[in-house]
């Protein structure tokens, strides 16, 4: 096994969420969830805007509390808030230092096939075009002192802004 390769961390990485998708009991999950809450913080992902990702994983894992919760399963929605936050943290903890093309060769060296890593760096790469575009939309706005407010035409602007961006992705 050389240095730079990514299979023990991938197969830590299953392990973990693994080993968090069989858990059934809440104060179980607390402590899974307290041993992988460090990781992120050693690996030093908290200065890349990662605590935002979180709070919008939360927002939708939320989502989906609420209607758990209405049906009278409020032990499930708390394990499933655990869990989607436990996952997220072992998955950045361990996973932050490799780059999708690295994965990928990770995952087709684990012997996944040809088109699950083909299809993890095609994703990577046209995410990494979609925000290169987002990042020149954005400086246009700049240069031209936009300014964003919930008016119509702020609105109108963010529409053809969007409208913008999915056009040129389509036209790549």
């Amino acid at each position: 096994m050389k240095p730079g390769d990514g299979r023990p961390r991938v197969l830590a990485v299953v392990a973990v969420l693994i080993a968090l998708a069989v858990i059934r009991d809440l104060r179980i999950l607390l402590v899974g969830l307290a041993l992988v809450a460090p990781l992120p913080l050693l690996a030093g992902v908290w200065h890349r805007g990662w605590f935002w990702q979180l709070v919008i994983l939360n927002l939708v894992a939320g989502l989906a509390m609420v209607g758990m919760i209405l049906s009278g399963q409020t032990n499930a929605a708390w394990l499933l808030l655990g869990r989607v936050n436990a996952m997220a943290l072992a998955g950045w903890g361990l996973l932050v230092g490799l780059s999708p093309q690295a994965l990928a060769l990770a995952l087709r060296r684990l012997g996944l096939g040809e088109r699950l890593p083909a299809l993890l760096a095609l994703t990577a790469h046209f995410l990494g075009l979609l925000g290169e575009e987002v990042g020149r939309l954005r400086d246009n706005l700049r240069a031209r002192a936009f300014q964003f407010h919930l008016t119509p035409h702020g609105v109108r602007t963010f529409g053809y802004l969007a409208g913008m961006l999915l056009w040129r992705a389509h036209e790549r």
